[in-house]
């Protein structure tokens, strides 16, 4: 009785795990609560070093085996403009393309943010929002384009605006409860 059913039940398991494991698009990958900071430069030198794998006493041996110096007393990375502040940005980022921004407990900025690309670990985003406006009764329509990079296995990111000047500086985001 168990051998009849037995085909028809790994199908079943079969197709079952196929429709209900299918690829995580790049919006769900970035959908969540996340907190950013600037990023600062010794983090900003770790993600951008192929070494970055590597562990220090690894990293010693690789150079001693090159014949350079084993101490690291490499010249230090600039400082980016976002470092010189320090402050918290929390970022709410819907499946359903809702945004919610707000900094430093502040009265918060609501939006849609959608995924335009893809390519090369590098996410172009886009986020539009209505901007309050002094002394005006409408609020401003803001829509602006960011460059997103996972890192950590996607329990981070770091953020910055398409086209802004690399000495300003990236946003550093976490995911919350990761």
């Amino acid at each position: 009785m168990i051998a009849r059913y037995w085909l028809p039940l790994v199908c079943l398991v079969f197709l079952g795990a196929q429709l209900g494991c299918g690829r995580v698009t790049t919006t769900q990958r970035l959908a969540g609560e996340w907190v950013g900071r600037p990023e600062t430069a010794a983090e900003r030198t770790a993600r951008q070093s192929p070494q970055a794998l590597l562990t220090p006493e690894e990293e010693q041996a690789r150079r001693a085996q090159r014949g350079e110096p084993t101490d690291s007393a490499e010249e230090p990375a600039p400082q980016s403009d976002l470092e010189a502040y320090q402050f918290e940005i929390r970022l709410e980022l819907g499946v359903d393309g809702t945004a919610r921004m707000s900094q430093g407990g502040g009265a918060p900025l609501d939006g849609v943010w959608r995924v335009l690309s893809s390519e090369a670990g590098e996410i172009a985003l886009q986020v539009t929002a209505l901007r309050p406006t002094t002394g005006s009764e409408h609020p401003e329509r803001e829509q602006r384009r960011f460059l997103a990079e996972l890192i950590e296995e996607d329990r981070a990111m770091v953020l910055h605006e398409e086209g802004a000047d690399p000495q300003f500086g990236v946003l550093r985001f976490e995911r919350v409860g990761e």
